[in-house]
């Protein structure tokens, strides 16, 4: 045996500290058939083992992965005890015909917490969100990568323990940051500064929430919401040319929206699925072309954090999907500008947009063909969004005056149609395009009409682990 394997005695060797399986395939990988409703969310549930969720269904597994040096068991834990069998046999590349996992409460919290961080295209407390991800590593027993977040959101939670000690905190967003505290606290117990964690924690746990200021303000901003729908849905639209390409320059206005797949969407200003995010004055002449491009970002989003960095511009044709430039956008105020030089491809097609440099051309779609499904995407994405919205809703009714109820539950419901009326907009675009090209369409469809039928039945009641983060309860400050 060669320096740095020893066996185990389990049909594992430990090769320089990783357990390895004795025959195991060097990647295992399982498919329960489905796919994401509304987005997929791949997350880690121990070395060499990720598992693939939908972001509206975090509990239930669509996919996972086992390397070689996955240890079986960490996925089995992850997971409902009624799953170890299957799991065994899947490990063993002997799956069952018919397999349904399903993780445990805290595993789909985690999942939840991926999921906003990456999909939810509407604003939410961005500080409050390290303290939600450094809970949900920590209840799964992730404590180091649970206290480096806690210690990057310590300013957060201080300023957090003041106003609720102030009572500008509502008892249903008390009640969890005193959870999320609490967790905090727990993650960071042995460490030198972890003291003052635990007593921001125990100042937290002995306060009680007094005011209804963050459900005023939750209010206010989806009322804020439907007016700038509104103000969209007049301004959407490509403008007229000017100008004659046989004489002199055509200037054209023109606009895009943008394909969350490749972008973080809460970073940029984000009104609904029906608006264009991405306004472009198109230069065309004879020679090289140009566009410049001016998206605005998020009243809520700190204009230095990575993400706004990553944005990147590019021109490609309509037809191919061929990329004829890309370049980086620069900050002016709290719009982004970029300026590009193309020439028109053979097609005389071209389209424009933004990703992130983060997430890789690999994930643009750049087609005209392609546009259906960005459009369905992102009424997908507004209905999870809205439907998130309608449960921090009801979270706080129980704690309210009778009247401010009423107008809460109103809105509560209001937002919960609005999910299902887009998620229903979202299957007939699906069905549409199925009688066009069926490729692909089928498993989406089923998974689409499942999260509808679901929307109806379930209402405003969360499935394990959907409860409303402390990010989605907090009121917002724009940057």
């Amino acid at each position: 045996m060669t320096d740095g394997v020893t066996g185990s005695g389990d049909d594992t060797f430990v090769i320089a500290g990783a357990k390895v399986r004795e025959g195991a395939a060097d990647l295992v990988q399982w498919s329960s058939g489905r796919v994401a409703a509304v987005a997929p969310i791949e997350f880690t549930v121990g070395a060499g083992i990720t598992v693939t969720v939908d972001v509206a269904r975090p509990s239930d597994v669509l996919a996972l992965k086992i390397a070689d040096f996955g240890n079986p068991s960490l996925l089995a834990s992850a997971c409902v005890p009624a799953d170890e069998s299957a799991i065994d046999r899947i490990a063993r590349s002997e799956p069952p015909s018919v397999a349904t996992l399903t993780l445990r409460r805290e595993w789909a919290r985690k999942a939840v917490v991926a999921g906003v961080t990456r999909w939810l295209p509407r604003p939410i407390h961005e500080g409050a969100l390290l303290l939600d991800d450094a809970a949900s590593h920590q209840a799964v027993g992730e404590a180091v990568a649970a206290a480096r977040l806690v210690a990057l959101a310590k300013p957060v939670l201080e300023a957090l323990t003041l106003d609720c000690e102030d009572g500008f905190l509502s008892a249903a967003t008390a009640v969890e940051l005193k959870s999320v505290a609490q967790a905090a606290a727990g993650a960071v117990s042995q460490l030198a500064w972890g003291g003052e964690v635990e007593a921001f924690a125990e100042r937290i746990a002995s306060a009680t929430g007094l005011s209804q200021i963050d459900l005023d303000d939750a209010l206010r901003r989806f009322i804020e919401h439907e007016t700038a729908q509104l103000v969209g849905a007049l301004a959407a639209g490509d403008g007229e040319a000017v100008g004659d390409a046989a004489s002199a320059p055509v200037v054209q206005l023109k606009t895009q929206a943008i394909d969350p797949v490749a972008t973080t969407a809460r970073v940029l200003r984000w009104i609904d699925s029906d608006y264009d995010e991405v306004r472009v004055t198109d230069t065309r002449s004879s020679g090289n072309s140009m566009a410049e491009f001016a998206i605005e970002l998020s009243d809520f989003i700190d204009p230095r954090c990575q993400e706004v960095g990553r944005v990147t511009a590019f021109v490609a044709d309509g037809v191919t999907g061929t990329l004829l430039r890309t370049g980086r956008t620069r900050l002016s105020g709290r719009t982004l500008r970029a300026a590009l030089t193309y020439q028109l491809p053979p097609s005389g097609s071209v389209v424009f947009g933004v990703y992130d440099a983060g997430l890789g051309v690999a994930a643009l779609r750049t087609r005209i063909a392609d546009r259906t499904r960005v459009a369905i995407d992102r009424l997908l994405l507004d209905a999870w969004s809205s439907h998130r919205a309608a449960l921090v809703i009801q979270t706080r009714i129980a704690d309210l005056d009778p009247g401010v109820a009423s107008r809460a539950a109103s809105r509560s419901v209001d937002l919960l149609n609005d999910a299902i009326g887009r998620a229903g907009e979202a299957l007939a675009k699906l069905e549409f395009e199925g009688q066009q090209d069926p490729t692909g369409v089928a498993a989406k469809s089923a998974a689409v009409s499942g999260y509808l039928a679901e929307l109806r039945e379930q209402g405003t009641v969360p499935l394990p682990g959907s409860e409303p983060l402390l990010a989605e309860l907090l009121p917002l400050t724009r940057e």
